[in-house]
């Protein structure tokens, strides 16, 4: 059974010819089998020389155009109903909608066009009440069948950096390479007939020679600012700025445009005047780690609470139980901020870590959570997702561990959230005062640019650049939130070429 689909658009209304090649249609609009032509080989007009002797020589073909027959049964439960799907068709092939698109989907989903003008019908043969049978004539001016989706292929001045910022070092200071465009396009038109491509020269550029597979040259010179735009379409033989304004003078003598033949071909581009662009960062942030000292080199992210005492020794945090109640401290929000609670929202995500080590020698544990609490600072009531991240680890004498969690926050009235790392004695019992732990880099996400699962790489604002990804603070350095944005390169001399593939036929 062939599973191909058709259909016809145009003045706003599709008609899905669903049960096409089917000779028992079900309802709805169908194209029979019996009496469906046109979709094969177009009819072409040889040229032929009649010379002095005997026969003639053969000088070419033109292609005519493409002339489909349609059988067409629309059928329906009823007049009314009838009356519509009869008027839907009339109104895609209506002179004033023309021309009409029509259609062809293969199995695999690949669809292909070509583009009718209504040019007769036959008596219909109708009850009237559930069921409309006319065959329809049309007429494609472009004999062949052209892909819906467009291939393209792509060249570039291609950046040759290293990759990786040091830390502290700007964008500037990724290399880029020389801003000449030489290269080739593969294309492949895996149609069986030629398909003529849309090629479009993006500035800055000052001269632009593209050669054809076959050989055929096009020669274009002039003065291209940086995003400015020409385009060649080879169907049409055109040359048009971003306006449309033709711009065909600015070709060099006797210019060629060409057609792709069938096959995997290479053109050749060459492009005098380029630019690698520029690498610049792309607002809004990806994320932003909120904590004012990311590294913990200084007090300055910490509040020591009940029951702790927090000191800084060789750049290290370290938390001390000062009596056998147990000991926390809490991120601040700010260096000078006398509040380390954030404003969040029910439904926020929430991604938080911490660093943590016990250079003592009993064994400990350590708790990592939120709290949720009211603007005045009582606790909010509980709800589903309060905390939102709540973990834990032993900390045996010498060990190391980081503490993370993603979760969502989900309390009604709750409008602040804190992060508070607690150290306990074994089996979640006091610290015995005395018992410590040093804390290092923390980070805290929330919102929309918090992940959704970890591990995530730790960044702060001295983070080395990667691949579309740089890293800045706020801020001061060191003492201010740090943001993770993604680069994008503009200014950049491209080549792009698309193409439409083309058949003689559809099966």
């Amino acid at each position: 059974m062939n599973t191909s689909r058709l259909t016809l658009s145009g003045g706003g209304v599709v008609v899905d010819l669903s049960d096409h090649l089917d000779r028992h249609p079900s309802g709805g609009t169908a194209v029979l089998d019996d009496g469906l032509d046109g979709l094969g080989l177009p009819p072409v007009s040889p040229r032929f020389f009649d010379g002095a002797g005997d026969g003639s020589t053969y000088r070419g073909a033109r292609v005519q155009p493409r002339d489909i027959t349609l059988p067409v049964l629309i059928t329906a439960t009823g007049r009314n109903l009838l009356r519509e799907r009869v008027s839907a068709l009339a109104t895609v092939l209506s002179p004033v909608h023309a021309p009409a698109r029509l259609t062809y989907t293969e199995p695999d989903g690949t669809a292909w066009t070509a583009d009718v003008v209504r040019t007769g019908s036959g008596a219909p043969v109708t009850d009237g009440v559930s069921h409309y049978a006319v065959d329809l004539g049309l007429r494609s001016a472009d004999p062949y069948w052209t892909r819906e989706n467009a291939a393209s292929h792509t060249i570039e001045s291609a950046g040759a950096g290293r990759g990786l910022l040091r830390p502290g070092a700007s964008l500037s200071a990724l290399r880029l390479a020389s801003g000449q465009v030489i290269g080739d396009a593969v294309i492949e038109n895996p149609g069986d007939a030629p398909a003529y491509p849309v090629v479009t020269l993006t500035g800055p550029a000052t001269q632009f020679e593209l050669t054809s597979p076959t050989g055929e040259r096009l020669l274009w010179s002039g003065t291209l600012e940086e995003g400015e735009r020409r385009v060649f379409d080879h169907l049409a033989g055109t040359v048009v700025d971003d306006s449309g304004t033709n711009c065909y003078a600015e070709l060099g003598a006797a210019p060629r445009f060409w057609a792709i033949p069938p096959g995997v071909q290479t053109a050749h581009v060459d492009v005098a005047g380029s630019s690698v662009g520029r690498v610049v960062p792309v607002d809004p942030p990806l994320r932003t780690n909120l904590v004012p000292d990311p590294r913990a080199r200084s007090l300055s992210s910490w509040v020591a609470g009940a029951g702790a005492e927090l000191d800084l020794g060789d750049g290290v945090v370290r938390m001390t139980a000062t009596a056998g109640t147990g000991a926390t401290a809490r991120l601040r929000r700010a260096p000078d901020a006398p509040d380390e609670r954030w404003e969040v929202s029910d439904g926020d995500q929430v991604a938080v870590r911490v660093a943590v080590a016990n250079p003592g020698e009993g064994d400990l544990v350590v708790r990592l959570r939120t709290t949720a609490t009211l603007p005045d600072g009582s606790p909010a009531s509980s709800a589903p997702g309060t905390p939102a991240v709540d973990v834990r680890v032993a900390l045996p004498a010498g060990a190391h561990a980081v503490l993370e969690g993603v979760g969502t926050h989900r309390s009604d009235d709750a409008t602040h959230l804190a992060v508070e790392v607690a150290v306990l004695g074994p089996a979640d019992s006091a610290p015995a005062p005395g018992d410590a732990v040093t804390l290092g880099q923390p980070a805290l996400l929330l919102g929309p640019g918090a992940p959704t699962a970890l591990p995530v790489p730790y960044f702060d604002g001295a983070t080395a650049a990667s691949s579309g990804r740089v890293y800045a603070w706020a801020g001061t350095p060191d003492s201010s939130p740090s943001v993770e944005r993604a680069t994008a390169v503009v200014g950049r001399t491209s080549v792009s070429v698309a193409w439409k593939p083309r058949r003689w036929f559809m099966l």
